[in-house]
Parts: structure tokens; C-alpha cells; sequence
């Protein structure tokens, strides 16, 4: 049976070292299980968005106190809110789809993200996640993307290869695209 008690939490602030720990251990003395989790660094700036399954319904209120003392306590701001629908364990893939992973890596210059994105939107291909950076300092910068994207198993998948190609070369920048299942970590 699937828990009908998942809430969404995002929390945003300054930086500093354990908030993780602090936030997970919280919600680990409350039982909750962590569905999925994102957490990164935006300028500096702590960014987290995780989904908790909370078990019962008994104590939301205790814990939503505590959550919001922790965030002020940590200058930090919070969003707590229950999902309207049960989540269902590994459904975040349709089984008639594939995975595929886009990189591209090159000079910064505004526009990389909407460009592909709207290459993407227009093929009717959904973003899964998106993962971008400025690596390095001044004239030996380069920026950094990846994508994962989910894709029909009926879409001419040549066909993206021939656009991002293109785009490839009126940005100026490296474009690669490959099934997940065949990228190595």
C-alpha cells in the first residue's frame, strides 16, 4: 500500500556546512522516509528540494513547527507542502519511453539553455532534470550543461541528433546526446 502523506519540502538560503545533515535528521527523528532528493549550490547560495513520505498522519503539525523553527533558526526560507496525489515508487520513467542524457560544454554566452530547451519543447521531449555550471575563471571559463531528457521510443531519435547539430554549430559550442543506460559514470 502507498502512503498517502508525501510532502514536497524545498528550503533556499546562505550556504553553510551540515544543513543537510541538520534538515535530514530532523526529518529522520519524525520517521519520515526521503523519496527524492536535489540539492545544490547557486551562486553560493544552498538550494534543496526533496519529497518525504511522512508515514501517518499523526504529528504533521509538531513537525511542520519544527521544520520552520530550523529554518528561521538557519536563515533559511521553507516550503512544506502535502502532494495532492500518492506517489508510486520508481514511476518517475514511462515505460515506453527511454532515457537520454545531453551534454553541451563551451564558451559561455547568453541563451544556451533556452535554445536547447526550446528545441527540446518543440520535439515535444521532456526535461527530467538539468544540471548547468561555469567552470574556471575569465577567458578559460567554460560552461557546462546536462541534461536528461525522457523520449518516445517512437521518436526518430536521428532526427534530434541532426537539430542539436545545427545548434551545435550556430552556438559554437560541444552538443552530445546518448542513451543513459550507455553513459559511464
Amino acid at each position: 500500500m502507498t502512503s498517502q502523506n508525501h510532502y514536497w519540502l524545498i528550503l533556499t538560503g546562505k550556504d553553510r556546512p551540515g544543513i543537510i545533515a541538520d534538515i535530514t535528521g530532523l526529518l529522520f527523528r519524525h520517521r519520515c522516509n526521503l523519496e527524492d532528493i536535489s540539492m545544490t549550490l547557486l551562486e553560493g547560495q544552498f538550494a534543496m528540494m526533496l519529497v518525504a513520505d511522512t508515514g501517518s498522519a499523526a504529528g504533521h503539525k509538531f513537525l511542520l513547527r519544527e521544520l520552520e523553527r530550523f529554518a528561521k533558526s538557519s536563515a533559511l526560507v521553507l516550503h512544506f507542502e502535502k502532494l495532492p496525489h500518492a506517489l508510486k515508487r520508481g514511476s518517475a520513467g514511462r515505460p515506453n519511453e527511454r532515457r537520454y542524457i545531453i551534454t553541451a560544454l563551451g564558451r559561455d554566452r547568453t541563451g544556451i539553455v533556452y535554445r536547447i530547451a526550446w528545441v527540446l519543447a518543440r520535439a515535444g521531449l521532456n526535461i527530467t532534470d538539468l544540471n548547468s555550471k561555469i567552470l574556471g575563471y575569465g577567458r578559460k571559463a567554460l560552461y557546462t550543461m546536462i541534461l536528461e531528457v525522457d523520449v518516445p521510443k517512437s521518436y526518430a531519435v536521428k532526427r534530434l541528433e541532426r537539430t542539436l547539430a545545427k545548434l551545435r554549430k550556430s552556438l559554437g559550442i560541444e552538443i552530445q546526446i546518448k542513451p543513459s543506460e550507455t553513459v559511464q559514470l
